[in-house]
């Protein structure tokens, strides 16, 4: 263990005189810190500037996964009761609730290729029983037999790639040949160097809407509106590692400023089960205006 006020991580932003053209934010990548150093740190920005008030922002760089568990993709068989609307399994499924399946027949008056969500509000569920809705948090499903089966799967998030698609202009939905594994919220990004429809590449885009296993539907921002498709071309997606902010302090005039922050949250080494970004924490800092001369702001993350 490191001990109290030891350096863990050093590193300095500078900022070339500004005219309004160049009065950025600027970013410092921090890797991942070692299990060892789990803890509070102390994060210590020292401001160059004469004239400028920064502000910091600490976090870490993740992929957005509510859904933090893979049961390796397999299809597990279950036996429909309308009843009591129940599935029920001959071995223990391992779901939860709000975890999201798919089914691959009609069984039980499901559909096909549709995505269902594991919903308990009479609390039958056990470890080889369980219900779902159609929507997050929703109505039972109504099933309509007691003497057909269904083969389910639990579907996260993807860990990797998510196949190319191609947009409807008519209902401002993306389609996939084959599943894209996405869930609402997840951020998205186009790999590729080019602008299509109204995706721009190195842009972020967040899914708001996954009809089927098929389709899918984003926005410029999380939860906002449907972005409008332009045009019918595919598109290729991948996962966007992202920013998100722990604590945001102001750094006075040449002056310094601290902060404590848990380190774990820093280094973003796990997220919700997931590895995370090999690029670690992030600390951003931003000068109040966008005319100044140039400065230097430097960063130490010390041991609480």
């Amino acid at each position: 263990m490191l001990s109290k006020g030891e350096l863990l991580f050093q590193g300095v932003a500078r900022f070339p005189a500004a005219t309004g053209a160049d009065g950025a934010m600027r970013v410092i990548d921090v890797p991942v810190l070692g299990a060892e150093d789990d803890g509070i740190v102390e994060v210590a920005v020292r401001n160059g500037s004469a004239s400028e008030i920064l502000a910091v922002d600490v976090g870490g760089m993740r992929k957005f996964r509510p859904y933090p568990k893979d049961f390796g993709g397999k299809w597990m068989n279950a036996a429909c009761a309308d009843t009591l609307a129940t599935l029920t399994t001959l071995k223990p499924h391992g779901l939860k609730v709000g975890d999201r399946v798919i089914f691959d027949g009609t069984g039980g008056g499901l559909t096909a290729n549709l995505y269902y969500y594991v919903v308990d509000p009479l609390f039958l569920m056990t470890d080889f029983v369980f219900q779902v809705s159609a929507t997050p948090g929703g109505t039972v499903f109504n099933i309509d037999s007691d003497t057909e089966t269904n083969n389910f799967r639990y579907l996260p998030s993807p860990i990797s790639a998510i196949p190319s698609a191609a947009g409807v202009i008519a209902t401002d939905v993306y389609n996939c040949a084959t599943p894209h594994g996405l869930t609402v919220g997840d951020a998205v990004i186009l790999d590729a160097n080019a602008t299509v429809d109204v995706v721009a590449a190195n842009t972020v885009y967040y899914v708001i809407a996954t009809a089927t296993a098929l389709q899918f539907q984003i926005s410029a921002t999380r939860g906002g509106t449907t972005l409008d498709v332009a045009a019918t071309t595919a598109v290729a997606l991948k996962l966007a590692p992202e920013f998100v902010s722990l604590t945001t302090f102001a750094v006075p005039k040449f002056a310094a400023g601290t902060y404590l922050v848990n380190v774990a949250g820093l280094a973003s080494k796990i997220v919700q089960g997931f590895a995370a970004s090999p690029d670690g924490g992030r600390i951003c800092i931003s000068p109040g205006d966008q005319t100044y001369v140039e400065f230097a702001a430097s960063v130490e993350i010390r041991r609480a």
